[in-house]
């Protein structure tokens, strides 16, 4: 039996797929803070940005934005789930 957020996940559009990558690839080299992971650096962004030649302040704002969304909902989750001490 799936759980309720798979079965009621939001469908990806195609072009969603970059921002998802680059979430992924700064997620996977994330710290772990002392009782939850640490957020993804700006810096960690904007490199990001660099490295994959990204230029346009405006494409940089867009990155920035849409990961910084992305890694709130990933720590929201990660406090609504994890065991309470």
């Amino acid at each position: 039996m799936a759980p309720p957020p798979l079965l009621n996940r939001p469908k990806l559009r195609q072009q969603d797929l970059e921002f998802l990558d680059a979430y992924d690839h700064l997620a996977s080299a994330r710290t772990m803070g002392v009782a939850s992971p640490d957020p993804i650096q700006v810096s960690e962004i904007l490199a990001l940005c660099q490295l994959l030649g990204i230029a346009s302040v405006s494409d940089r704002a867009k990155y920035l934005r849409i990961i910084q969304k992305l890694d709130r909902t990933f720590h929201d989750h990660w406090e609504a789930t994890r065991p309470k001490t």
